[in-house]
């Protein structure tokens, strides 16, 4: 027999105090338990000299349906599972990728996105901009190599490696790093 659990209530609050959330996450709710969700299971062999360097998400402008994307090896590659389904885990006959271009380098990747745009950072190096068709690097001078990046309402906010101050771009433009500068300080 399943332990009984509390599910989330939903929001929660008053109107002059914040409101919370509570949410489950990487479960899903059948038959009055909670179910781990279907997960990639070995999918993928690249070999002992390839792994992935970083995996996100970056929302598809025709479809509206988010998808999966990672760097593997050098390859920036789009990931498809072809039949997802809640009750079979996924082998490596149900996974697709697509090259959509090359990210030089061995470190780890940060990979974040905003309506129209990702921004995929190498980790102390360059970073990349991809619009759903075409991946460019960030060549503006105001860049500096960082270890972190965010997307704040249409700002993506970089922090660089050299411990200077963070630094973000124009509005829902991350190729195009605004002067402007800040610190905690």
């Amino acid at each position: 027999e399943p332990q009984q659990i509390p599910l989330p209530t939903g929001l929660a609050g008053t109107q002059g105090s914040q409101q919370k959330q509570e949410l489950v996450r990487n479960m899903i709710y059948s038959s009055d338990t909670l179910k781990r969700r279907p997960v990639v299971d070995n999918f993928l062999d690249f070999g002992d000299d390839v792994f992935c360097r970083g995996f996100g998400l970056f929302r598809n402008q025709e479809t509206g349906d988010e998808e999966l994307y990672g760097v593997i090896g050098n390859d920036f590659v789009k990931i498809v599972i072809s039949d997802p389904q809640a009750t079979k885990p996924i082998g490596a006959g149900d996974i697709v990728t697509e090259v959509i271009g090359q990210i030089d380098d061995t470190a780890d990747v940060r990979i974040v996105s905003d309506f129209a745009r990702c921004c995929i950072m190498v980790v102390g190096g360059p970073a990349y901009i991809y619009n759903g068709t075409t991946l460019q690097e960030i060549t503006d001078p105001d860049y500096l190599p960082s270890v972190e990046v965010a997307v704040d309402d249409g700002r993506f906010i970089f922090c660089p490696a050299d411990g200077s101050p963070l630094f973000y771009s124009l509005l829902q433009d991350p190729a195009d790093i605004d002067e402007r500068f800040f610190d905690a300080e």
